[in-house]
């Protein structure tokens, strides 16, 4: 079907977005992040920050907030630190949107973000999810944004299996999906989703533009994309998920593990001896 792109068809007002920000001892970036989604020109329905069992300030500085903000915002706390994939399932559950955008409380968001990929999402119904580049900086500085400008690519299962084309603050989901993130799954979680809604529901839709500062690097970084070993046993637990849900067969696992051990080779080198040079390569290659 004809993916649709019509930028007279933008509405500026509240639309229904339910922003989900999982948390852990965020004190430091937490509040930055909420401004990045309070100054959207496209303001979202709600958030809803889930308080992974945090030691720090987080919470009151969530409190202070939702208090003077006019976005409605709602903070919950989880029992134990259960990881991030569950606290976003907790967020969606809680979600009252049509739609279901991710951030995680270190990084930020352009302030056309939200507007520009729920109109993509809006014009076409038929698509399940999308996402976009991003750039791996702190820097609060954008670009504007021309949405008619902005060129859009297909990724299927297969292209996912060579490697995550979705870094989750970058992703927009219907909330209506039955399909979640692994609970208590640490590394890989949000790659395992992207491949089992692809599997369901087809290509995922990824939008040439860069909407999203991330502050951690894909890999080697001080958050949870960080640890090599975790990274690659996490994929390849990913890929026995999809062998044994039948979405793919055991030649493609084999061949997707085999890839993802030598990923994991060469992230080792690269971090350890190019000091992270293929991190500046965009998502979108």
């Amino acid at each position: 079907m004809e993916l649709v792109w019509d930028v007279h068809m933008i509405i500026k007002e509240c639309a229904p977005i339910s922003v989900i920000i999982p948390a852990f001892n965020s004190a430091s970036t937490i509040l930055r992040a909420l401004n990045t989604v309070a100054l959207q020109s496209l303001a979202p329905l709600e958030i809803i920050v889930v308080d992974d069992h945090s030691t720090d300030e987080t919470v009151n500085i969530v409190q202070l907030f939702a208090k003077g903000s006019k976005i409605e915002t709602r903070l919950t706390t989880t029992n134990e630190n259960s990881g991030a994939g569950t606290a976003r399932n907790v967020g969606w559950s809680m979600a009252d949107g049509e739609f279901i955008a991710f951030l995680d409380a270190d990084d930020l968001w352009h302030p056309q973000k939200l507007e520009i990929q729920y109109n993509f999402l809006r014009q076409n119904s038929q698509l399940a999810m999308s996402c976009h580049d991003r750039k791996v900086t702190e820097s609060e500085h954008w670009e504007n944004v021309q949405a008619d400008t902005i060129s859009v690519s297909k990724y299927s299962l297969r292209h996912f299996l060579v490697r995550n084309r979705c870094s989750t603050p970058t992703v927009m989901v219907r909330s209506s999906l039955q399909q979640r993130f692994e609970d208590k799954k640490r590394y890989a979680e949000d790659y395992l989703l992207w491949m089992t809604i692809c599997s369901h529901y087809g290509s995922i839709q990824f939008l040439h533009v860069s909407l999203t500062h991330c502050s951690n690097p894909i890999y080697g970084g001080k958050g949870l994309s960080g640890g090599f070993r975790n990274m690659q046993s996490g994929e390849s637990a990913a890929f026995i998920s999809l062998f044994r849900s039948g979405a793919i067969n055991l030649t493609t696992l084999l061949a997707a593990i085999s890839w993802s051990y030598i990923k994991f080779l060469i992230r080792v080198f690269d971090y350890y001896i190019l000091g992270g040079r293929r991190q500046t390569v965009s998502e979108s290659k």
